[in-house]
């Protein structure tokens, strides 16, 4: 609200002074005024502008692809990094001494089958028998497969991201991540010189008898998982450098102090995200495009190095022997917010869609009841699924108003992913709209 200046003038005017002490007051206040006036509007546009940027969907920005593919390829393949665990990886099991139980043969194995298979084939036994030849003896051994969750792990990080940035679509669509496997043979005397050798030679599949196994086609080597994804760490902010560099400051609010941290000339496509252990300060995560910053904004003091997070542009075409998954949609914003109606539903089905790989959702029923006369579509175990999931809360909390409906969604497509597929669609609809019940059928 602008100073009313014609009110001043007259207080002037009436004051009891010389005519000249008038005129330079009135010359001073008219100076102080338009200031007082610049700097409000200067503010008020400011504010206007973070709130914009807090509030802003970077959704458009998020383009997610994964891959595998042969490690012999030359060059790799263009615009995809390897995919690299960030995260400390679930301990192998030990015994009541504190000793692992077994022995990982150190390479990249990946399942070439559905999820179901998948779950069949890895197991806390050593079903496997195996046989390899030491100094012309031959020496059969046991063995197992475990999911690697080092590339689920990986991927939390996409997760962090899109939380503080209002990401409002799916995250990432990465089936190869599930069928990441280790090799693990049992943890005993016998068994070390075998381990030696397998461990020597990681990429020949022989001493696994796969056919004998019945993995003949299933178990994979000499593949490496891709995304378009490159991470680097980038220390926190000094407090109050140069304005030209990152810089950091801490500011009064009611009685508590707020911390800013500002990291420049960052790119339209990447994100900065703090490290885990300091993600719950965080308030909010403000990116300026047009000053090509981000802000990250805490309620206590951070104190580990952050990772700057591109999103590399790639061509998303089928080129390899393995498919490229992505998470692109016909329109990468989800506007609707709540879903009223068959037809809202459908809209987002539509847009949930892969075509390219031939995967249809399409609404099926809607029931006030469970009903069992129907396939129903396995879900993840806890450490497959995408990110971390509050659902159970949130649905507990809309029950308590209410009773959920079941809302039942159709799929189709290819077999070998189409559980991963569903998972995938159901757990976005879960989080994105928690007053349903998503059940997946085919």
């Amino acid at each position: 609200m602008k100073t009313d200046l014609t009110e001043l003038q007259n207080i002037i005017e009436k004051a009891n002074i010389p005519i000249d002490q008038k005129k330079m007051l009135s010359e001073t206040f008219n100076a102080l005024l338009a200031r007082n006036d610049s700097v409000l509007e200067e503010i008020r546009n400011r504010v206007l502008k973070e709130n914009k940027n807090l509030r802003m969907d970077f959704s458009d920005k998020w383009n997610i692809a994964t891959t595998l593919i042969s490690t012999h390829i030359s060059g790799g393949v263009r615009g995809f990094r390897r995919m690299i665990g960030n995260f400390q990886e679930s301990k192998d099991e030990e015994n009541f001494l504190g000793n692992s139980q077994c022995i990982n043969i150190e390479n990249n194995y990946f399942l070439n089958c559905s999820c179901e298979n998948a779950s069949e084939i890895c197991t806390d036994k050593y079903p496997y028998t195996g046989c390899v030849n030491l100094q012309g003896e031959d020496v059969k051994f046991n063995y197992r497969l475990a999911y690697d969750l080092s590339y689920t792990e990986a991927e939390r990080i996409l997760f962090y991201i899109a939380d503080i940035y209002h990401i409002a679509r799916p995250i990432i669509f990465s089936p190869y991540s599930r069928r990441a496997v280790k090799i693990q043979i049992p943890n005993q005397d016998q068994y070390a010189r075998v381990a030696d050798f397998l461990n020597d030679n990681p990429e020949t599949l022989v001493p696994y008898c796969l056919e004998q196994n019945q993995l003949d086609g299933k178990l994979l080597s000499g593949k490496q998982l891709m995304w378009n994804i490159r991470t680097e760490s980038v220390s926190l902010p000094e407090y109050e450098i140069a304005n030209d560099q990152n810089r950091s400051y801490f500011a009064p609010y009611g009685d508590r102090e707020i911390y800013r941290y500002e990291f420049k000339n960052i790119d339209d496509n990447a994100f900065i995200c703090p490290d885990i252990s300091d993600f719950a300060k965080i308030i909010a995560a403000e990116k300026d495009l047009d000053r090509r910053q981000i802000t990250l904004i805490a309620k206590e003091r951070l104190l580990e190095p952050c990772e700057l997070v591109q999103i590399i542009r790639t061509d998303s075409k089928n080129i390899y022997d393995f498919p490229i998954f992505s998470n692109s949609t016909s329109d990468s914003r989800f506007s609707k917010e709540r879903l009223r109606t068959e037809g809202d539903l459908e809209f987002v089905l539509h847009k949930l869609s892969m075509p390219e790989h031939g995967f249809i959702c399409q609404f099926y029923r809607l029931n006030l009841t469970e009903k069992s006369d129907l396939k129903i579509v396995p879900r993840y175990s806890h450490e497959l699924t995408y990110g971390e999931s509050y659902i159970p809360h949130e649905q507990y909390l809309y029950e308590k108003r209410h009773a959920l409906p079941f809302c039942y969604i159709k799929f189709s497509g290819d077999e070998k992913f189409l559980t991963d597929y569903a998972n995938y669609v159901l757990l976005f609809l879960e989080n994105r709209y928690p007053d349903f019940r998503w059940i997946g059928v085919i």
